[in-house]
């Protein structure tokens, strides 16, 4: 593991890092760190089709600051509830 970069998931818990990595189980944990430790500039999310979610799409509207977010997925037709607009929303084309 790279010294300044934190984990939050997979029964890790590094926190207060300049790099923070959330997996989508310890996604509960970003709000919690942006409030001890200061703003994000940026927020990178992996298979971003996940972040349409009611719950996940609430809390990254939430973290303070309006970081720049970067979302990116494999997932070729993405959500079948038609949640995609979401998606895009929170960080652009896909």
């Amino acid at each position: 593991m790279l010294p300044s970069v934190g984990v939050c998931g997979g029964g890790k818990r590094i926190r207060g890092k300049r790099v923070m990595l959330f997996t989508i189980d310890s996604f509960h944990w970003l709000l919690k760190e942006a409030e001890e430790y200061g703003n994000f500039d940026k927020v990178i999310f992996d298979e971003c089709h996940l972040a349409a979610s009611d719950d996940c799409c609430t809390k990254l509207t939430q973290i303070p600051g309006q970081p720049h977010m970067y979302g990116f997925s494999a997932t070729q037709d993405m959500r079948e509830d038609g949640k995609n607009y979401r998606c895009e929303g929170l960080f652009g084309p896909t």
